[in-house]
């Protein structure tokens, strides 16, 4: 039963929210001059991971306890816990409503107020707003983006508890890498979305122009505000030169997506998205 619970916690996702928070803590220090190295730092480190980690996974499961319907109907989640009749939907709603509140009280009294409330957003974005639009406009991509970018703006207050323009260019980074990123997912998995009535972009037009024009203008700006922290002076010439290559051969993927699209150029700039955010994120850590 234990594995069944973890499998609504969606643990990849959770993953993915951990390295960008870790990321944004990580700068956060270096922009205060600090290496990591007091104990201090360590245990708020240990603090932010452990509270963002309930807080993303109960959102994750309330996501589910919500959806389980939806879910059935898709052959890519019709064997998650909840369709399968495994978990009951008011066992999800207890368990993602019980480590949301948990996680958001763990920051509030180990962090702070301003990173509980950041993280108590980013649960209200995903459930309140995220989810409910997927059945009613295309733009939900762009606001289920809103909560994926914010984990790494509260490691950065965790760490300096001050603004910065470094902020709004994390934020800009996972908003932006989103985007390429689930098109190319909804649409390798196009008819299985619309089978289950959620609208994404790539489900509406047989000619997908918007959903080129979407993937290629977020990866513009990905783009650019990647190169950005290096004229900020947050990282340095290892970093620039490691985004040239990365920033290519990204580019290479969304050209053969965007003038030949297929399941096999939407498989292949899905990967490519996978691979291009953990390895600009530790570009970034080495050479901060």
């Amino acid at each position: 039963m234990f594995r069944h619970y973890l499998t609504l916690t969606k643990p990849r996702i959770c993953m993915l929210v951990l390295v960008t928070t870790y990321l944004g803590y990580y700068m956060g220090l270096r922009h205060i001059g600090s290496y990591m190295v007091d104990i201090n730092e360590w245990i708020t480190f240990f603090y932010l991971l452990f509270g963002t980690l309930l807080t993303s996974a109960g959102a994750c499961a309330l996501n589910q306890a919500i959806e389980y319907k939806l879910d059935a109907k898709m052959d890519r989640t019709s064997s998650r816990p909840i369709p399968m009749g495994i978990i009951s939907p008011v066992r999800g709603y207890i368990f993602g409503i019980s480590l949301s509140i948990i996680g958001v009280f763990f920051l509030y009294i180990t962090i702070g107020l301003l990173v509980s409330l950041l993280s108590f957003l980013t649960i209200c974005t995903y459930i309140f707003v995220y989810t409910p639009m997927k059945k009613l406009t295309y733009l939900n991509t762009l606001v289920g983006a809103i909560p994926g970018a914010l984990p790494p703006i509260g490691g950065w207050f965790a760490a300096t508890h001050e603004a910065s323009s470094i902020v709004p260019a994390l934020f800009g980074i996972l908003f932006c890498w989103q985007i390429p990123h689930f098109l190319s997912l909804a649409y390798m998995y196009a008819k299985d979305y619309k089978k289950a009535g959620f609208i994404m972009l790539p489900s509406l037009y047989s000619n997908q122009v918007q959903t080129r024009v979407h993937v290629v203008f977020f990866t513009l700006c990905l783009i650019f505000i990647t190169f950005s922290l290096y004229y900020s002076k947050a990282v340095g010439n290892i970093y620039l030169l490691g985004n040239i290559f990365l920033s290519l051969v990204f580019i290479y993927y969304v050209s053969k997506f965007t003038f030949s699209i297929s399941q096999k150029t939407a498989k292949g700039l899905f990967f490519a998205s996978i691979c291009y955010l953990p390895v600009l994120l530790v570009l970034v850590i080495i050479n901060s």
